[in-house]
């Protein structure tokens, strides 16, 4: 049971909306839009996209920001909270401290097969 919760991020199945979708419901202030604006700029000079998501920690950048330039994030961080909400109504709360420790050597980059063995 914790295996199948722990790994399902690989073969849950679900409805998401597109990141096109995502991007359009996104409405940033100015202020927003002018930081969005100075990432993308970055990005186009070919800073690194690592460099330029370090910039936008450090300058403690809001999501929405975030999802605009780097929109396979909202993505991805969309997956890990519809994964968490999951697993926490299907396991106990004992099961739900084994499963974290597994969950987090996945978000290490652990392989899948490598956490179930």
């Amino acid at each position: 049971k914790i295996i199948d919760v722990v790994i399902q991020s690989d073969s849950t199945k679900t409805k998401k909306s597109t990141v096109e979708d995502m991007q359009s419901k996104i409405v940033l202030s100015k202020e927003e839009q002018e930081l969005a604006s100075k990432y993308r700029r970055m990005l186009r000079m070919s800073i690194p996209p690592a460099a330029v998501r370090h910039k936008m920690e450090q300058d403690q950048a809001s999501y929405k920001v975030i999802t605009t330039v780097f929109p396979e994030e909202a993505k991805a961080l969309e997956r890990k909270q519809l994964n968490k909400d999951t697993a926490r109504s299907r396991l106990t709360e004992e099961e739900q401290e084994i499963a974290s420790k597994y969950q987090k050597m996945l978000n290490m980059g652990v392989p899948a097969e490598g956490v179930r063995h």
